[in-house]
């Protein structure tokens, strides 16, 4: 890729310590979660369930990975092993 022709007037990048898109900084810190008070309950199994999908757990994606690395990894095994029975 050449940046030089796919942007042909790239424009002023502006100062190194400043963040260049601040509309996008702000809709960052608008979307954290925060911590609900103590005594708040959801009113209805609807909201409940709507925070409980929205929270999204990475657990499923690391076992998924791992077991990626078990199924990769007992091909390249039984490729080597094969190798030194010949």
């Amino acid at each position: 890729m050449r940046p030089r022709v796919a942007v042909p007037t790239p424009g002023d990048p502006g100062p190194a310590d400043v963040y260049p898109l601040p509309d996008l900084a702000a809709a960052g810190s608008a979307n954290k979660p925060t911590a609900p008070a103590a005594d708040s309950k959801p009113t209805s199994r609807a909201e409940s369930a709507g925070r409980k999908s929205d929270s999204g757990s990475s657990l499923p994606w690391i076992a998924l990975g791992l077991g990626a690395c078990v199924v990769i990894g007992g091909a390249v095994t039984a490729v080597a092993v094969r190798r030194n029975r010949r």
